[in-house]
């Protein structure tokens, strides 16, 4: 288990700024995986009228292999070179039904890098709320 990271630590190597960094904290971090937590806020860009938009989930996963990668390359002192990064597609987006996403929860996401070819990669993702699971997808993400 790594260290857990607060967001506002890797702020200067993210091209992302809040409003629309959605991840409070890297919980763990590897060269292929990782979790973060995300504290669900009544105003937070994921919520339209104070109700969750379920494909948040996306951003979520999306955001979460960006930030526990960050804090991989810097805790091996590898070069970060601020590379923009774009969601290229998503795959299987599963939504689990009649769990309502409120404010005050913490939101755990667990991304998992499966494969690299060039500048593509394939993420695994999955948000949890306790051990309940709310949503999975699979990402292809380009890096420039």
């Amino acid at each position: 288990m790594t260290t857990s990271i607060p967001s506002e630590k890797l702020y200067p190597y993210l091209t992302h700024r809040p409003p629309m960094v959605w991840i409070d904290e890297v919980l763990d971090y590897s060269e292929t995986s990782g979790i973060t937590m995300t504290l669900i806020k009544e105003d937070g860009y994921y919520c339209t009228g104070g109700k969750f938009r379920i494909t948040a989930l996306i951003e979520f996963i999306a955001q979460a292999y960006a930030f526990t990668a960050l804090a991989y390359l810097l805790d091996k002192k590898i070069t970060v070179n601020n590379n923009k990064n774009y969601l290229a597609a998503i795959k299987n987006f599963k939504p689990t039904d009649g769990i309502a996403i409120l404010p005050g929860m913490s939101i755990r996401t667990e991304v998992k890098k499966s494969r690299t070819f060039g500048p593509i990669s394939i993420i695994s993702g999955e948000c949890y709320y306790q051990d309940q699971l709310l949503g999975s997808a699979e990402l292809k993400v380009f890096s420039e």
